[in-house]
């Protein structure tokens, strides 16, 4: 086990949670997305994070959404909320006057060096990119700290993917056992100790991205000491 800074905080196998608040791209305008932000300070977190993306990079022009998540074309949607830099940089300094961390999940190479040039304290994958191991090596070798979803993954795609970010020099890892349902409906599917399995196998920092609608399995998780 390790510890390492993350922004302004230190996230170690032992102590305080370390709570994001996932704003996503759940706004349509910057004043919402100031609103947010106001919102998940007062809950008391440690850090915000958004979502970075272009619509060219991050689907086709071709691909629908499924019916189970409302249809209609991703390209059109992606589009809609794609945030500039000038957006980036207005949302990520009114975090940081809240003394909140604010980062983001890239979802090509562009992306992050948008991220870095705004100065981003860490890096956040989405579980679709636990497998992108040509993305997962760029990433790491930035040098920041990682944070890596691994929802709908193996045990063994989680070896391989921590062993590039290793490879690459990268020791600052912190696994996120993820369940990829939206919303997760039964409880029991969630599989806490999956953290305490990957923790001991791979012997990084983990942690957990809840999907669910109450507060029963954040607080389960928190009382892991993951």
């Amino acid at each position: 086990m390790n510890s390492f800074s993350f922004g302004r905080s230190k996230v170690a196998d032992k102590g305080s949670c370390y709570i994001i608040a996932e704003i996503g791209y759940n706004f349509n305008t910057i004043e919402e997305g100031i609103a947010s932000i106001d919102a998940a300070a007062e809950c008391g977190v440690d850090a915000v994070k958004f979502q970075t993306f272009r619509a060219e990079t991050i689907t086709s022009r071709l691909v629908d959404f499924p019916s189970e998540a409302g249809g209609g074309s991703q390209f059109d949607e992606f589009k809609r909320y794609e945030l500039s830099e000038e957006q980036h940089i207005k949302l990520f300094e009114y975090a940081r006057k809240l003394d909140l961390d604010a980062f983001s999940t890239p979802s090509y190479y562009d992306d992050v060096e948008l991220l870095m040039k705004i100065g981003v304290p860490a890096f956040k994958t989405g579980a679709d990119d636990l497998t992108n191991l040509p993305f997962l090596e760029y990433l790491a070798k930035q040098g920041l700290p990682m944070i890596v979803s691994t929802g709908m993954g193996t045990m063994a795609e989680v070896a391989v993917a921590v062993e590039t970010i290793h490879s690459a020099g990268n020791d600052k890892l912190v696994l996120l056992h993820t369940v990829s349902n939206y919303p997760i409906k039964e409880l029991s599917e969630v599989n806490l100790n999956a953290m305490v399995t990957m923790r001991n196998a791979f012997k990084v920092l983990t942690g957990y991205s809840d999907h669910t609608t109450t507060m029963s399995i954040p607080m389960a998780a928190a009382a892991l000491g993951m």
